[in-house]
């Protein structure tokens, strides 16, 4: 499973270096600079501060972020931040999206409750293996024989939204999320058969000098798979932030996302 998992990274690493594409900057040049602008930090905030490099760069499935509609005053006091700055940005994102032709990836907003909804990024190859490396286990929650390339389609097609296609299960996100199919047990069953040390943060919480933060999630600290985690998306984190410093960042990303 590790193996074939490290030969997967390896292939959607092969093309990081890949001249941008000439159509995706010209497409960038033409949109009004107030706008380029807040596109710039619409992704700057997914790839930063929601996972999504690891993702678009890497073998992650899936991300996402979740932003209130209206921010609760008590956000904006303590923390400074406005969620309503966000969903501008992404209204800017929905103005020029049909320019892009994305391929190879899903970018989805989804409403998420009454008050707040989520946007999502998914790599559909890598979930894709991640539901046939994890057949059994969806096909056991889910209650009904799955097939994993008609299952991504249907959210691609806008038959069903991701969190319904997984029954908002938190063992499947886990899954999905790839935070390792023993983490997600574990958080799933947290608080009836095991003790609350028993998951701990994983992550650097450290800034340092890399251009993307770690990946954060709650984590079996001594389990192969937990370990193997670690040092794949500590490496990643590493390639996809040189790749970021040496590049215009809205140009390096929308390169990517409409990679084919």
């Amino acid at each position: 499973m590790y193996l074939n998992a490290f030969i997967f990274l390896i292939l959607c690493l092969s093309n990081i270096g890949a001249a941008l594409s000439v159509d995706v900057n010209e497409i960038i040049e033409s949109i009004p600079p107030n706008d380029r602008c807040d596109l710039e930090g619409l992704f700057y905030n997914l790839v930063d501060d929601e996972a999504f490099g690891y993702t678009l760069f890497g073998d992650k499935p899936v991300s996402f972020g979740g932003y209130f509609k209206v921010t609760p005053w008590e956000n904006y006091i303590e923390l400074g931040e406005c969620d309503g700055l966000f969903w501008k940005k992404w209204e800017i994102w929905e103005k020029y999206k049909n320019q892009f032709d994305i391929h190879n990836f899903l970018l989805l907003k989804e409403a998420a409750s009454p008050l707040n909804d989520r946007v999502i990024l998914i790599n559909k190859n890598a979930l894709i293996k991640t539901i046939e490396n994890n057949l059994e286990t969806f096909e056991s929650i889910l209650r009904e024989k799955i097939d994993p390339a008609q299952f991504v389609s249907k959210i691609e097609n806008g038959q069903i939204s991701f969190f319904d296609s997984i029954q908002n299960n938190e063992m499947l996100l886990g899954i999905c999320l790839d935070y390792g199919k023993r983490n997600a047990r574990l958080f799933c069953q947290r608080g009836k058969i095991f003790k609350e040390d028993s998951m701990k943060p994983c992550g650097d919480y450290k800034r340092s000098l890399l251009r993307i933060q770690s990946i954060y999630f709650m984590a079996d600290h001594d389990h192969a798979e937990t370990q193997y985690l670690k040092e794949k998306y500590g490496r990643l984190r590493g390639i996809v932030s040189a790749i970021y410093a040496k590049g215009n960042f809205l140009q390096t990303t929308l390169s990517k996302l409409t990679a084919e």
